[in-house]
């Protein structure tokens, strides 16, 4: 049975929320930068076009997703010049000096990176990647030619991913239950009421203003009976006693939750796509190549997920009968083995 001792990799997860290290993109809150960009290239040459900037933290994944994604452009051009800029954590605001950079294009990893890129250059075309959402306030403040020449991709697998593989999981599906609070995340939800029509399943969801109000309106979702509980990864609304509560209460009522990590499903949520840092590095790739469609502005694109994380213990508790061909793809953990080793 899932217990407290389960939760407790949550811990790193939100000690690191910032930094995104455990699996996505920072708290909103503005990054700043303390050092300028000089020195970042040794010379300039002549195509803006021919240079591109990422901004990021000095964090595991960010560093991963930069690697694979200049591992792929400097393979299909090795004229391409590819730099990058580590955005200090922490530290008081400071104007930089001067950025007059030729870069043509901007690459964001992460939040903190993304909020300083836009103010850093706002005249030059953005993409983003490891983000959840972008923040909605920020975008509102921007003119639209600025917000047109945003693109990028969420690190959220899409809504019909969501709901289709729920329904592969669990063959009998009617209704999911939904917690969220932030604003940012509108548009995802309406995405996964759109698909969860589609698909003829109720998405069972109530948005919650105050953090305070989370268990009450987590209670009135539960007793709606849905089959699936989906944790989506809102700061805003989710601490880690929060998730513990969801977790711990849902299991014992017999509903499995979706999570949105790896991390979660260690702490006993039944199944959750894995973030693949190579495999975001290569989609950001192509998307500055051309190669790949990419939103722009208000439209939202999202991660494409080649894997699946599954909890053994859940499933065999809540005696869920997850079909043969998704064990056997699904890369299986098992708590028990894990706190053994």
């Amino acid at each position: 049975m899932t217990s407290r001792r389960q939760v407790t990799p949550l811990l790193r997860w939100f000690r690191e929320r910032n930094s995104c290290a455990a699996w996505i993109g920072g708290l909103p809150g503005l990054a700043v930068l303390l050092i300028a960009l000089a020195g970042a290239m040794a010379q300039q040459p002549a195509s803006p076009s021919a240079h591109i900037l990422f901004l990021k933290q000095d964090v595991s994944q960010y560093n991963l997703v930069f690697e694979q994604a200049r591992k792929v452009i400097k393979a299909a051009n090795p004229d391409v010049v590819v730099d990058f800029y580590d955005v200090p954590r922490e530290g008081p605001p400071v104007v930089p000096p001067a950025t007059g950079k030729p870069y043509g294009k901007i690459v964001s990893i992460g939040t903190p990176a993304f909020e300083a890129a836009v103010k850093l250059f706002p005249g030059k075309e953005h993409f983003y990647s490891m983000i959840v959402a972008l923040d909605q306030d920020l975008l509102g403040k921007m003119s639209e030619a600025h917000r047109n020449r945003i693109r990028g991709a969420s690190i959220l697998a899409g809504p019909s991913s969501y709901v289709s593989y729920a329904g592969k999981i669990q063959a009998d599906m009617k209704a999911i239950g939904l917690l969220y609070g932030s604003n940012d995340l509108d548009g995802f939800v309406a995405g996964l009421k759109r698909e969860a029509k589609k698909a003829g399943v109720e998405l069972i969801v109530e948005k919650v203003k105050r953090r305070q109000d989370l268990v009450m309106s987590f209670n009135r979702v539960v007793e709606a009976s849905p089959d699936t509980f989906f944790i989506l990864p809102d700061f805003t609304l989710y601490d880690l006693k929060a998730i513990e509560h969801v977790i711990l209460n849902t299991f014992k009522r017999g509903i499995p939750c979706i999570g949105p990590s790896e991390s979660f499903v260690k702490s006993g949520a039944l199944w959750a796509f894995t973030i693949e840092p190579a495999r975001v590095g290569r989609q950001i790739a192509e998307m500055l190549s051309g190669s790949q469609p990419i939103a722009s502005g208000s439209d939202v694109q999202y991660y494409e997920p080649s894997s699946v994380a599954l909890n053994v213990i859940v499933m065999e508790n809540l005696d869920l009968n997850v079909p043969f061909r998704i064990r056997k793809d699904a890369k299986l953990i098992d708590p028990r083995r894990d706190h053994e080793e």
